[in-house]
């Protein structure tokens, strides 16, 4: 069985506090708040993560924050790919479909200029 090792990661989220005197917002006050949660994870993945910290002189946090952006941003891709998919199937589209809807598209936007 693999060792198991915890990981406390705090979330830090900033906030705009603005002053009550109706400044700017850019003007505003900076105010923090965190929020811990304890993530384990395997000692080999931990291990993995230090060496690949190591040989790009960053952080273990630079690359967990990274990797969880990536998971995120691939995340909200594939919840817009399906949606397009299933928009695509509601109206009977193929990928047969797309070029000429395209080059449809083209000619109308060519000749409304």
């Amino acid at each position: 069985m693999a060792q198991v090792v915890c990981w406390e990661i705090k979330f830090h989220v900033q906030q705009k506090r603005f002053d009550s005197n109706k400044q700017p917002p850019y003007t505003g006050a900076m105010k923090s708040s965190s929020d811990s949660e304890l993530v384990k994870v395997p000692s080999s993945l931990l291990a993995e993560v230090q060496e690949a910290a190591n040989e790009e002189h960053r952080t273990r946090e630079e690359l967990v924050r990274e990797a969880v952006e990536r998971y995120l941003k691939d995340r909200r891709w594939q919840r817009l790919l399906a949606y397009g998919e299933q928009q695509a199937r509601s109206l009977g589209l193929s990928d047969a479909d797309v070029p000429r809807l395209i080059e449809e598209y083209r000619k109308e936007h060519r000749t409304g200029r």
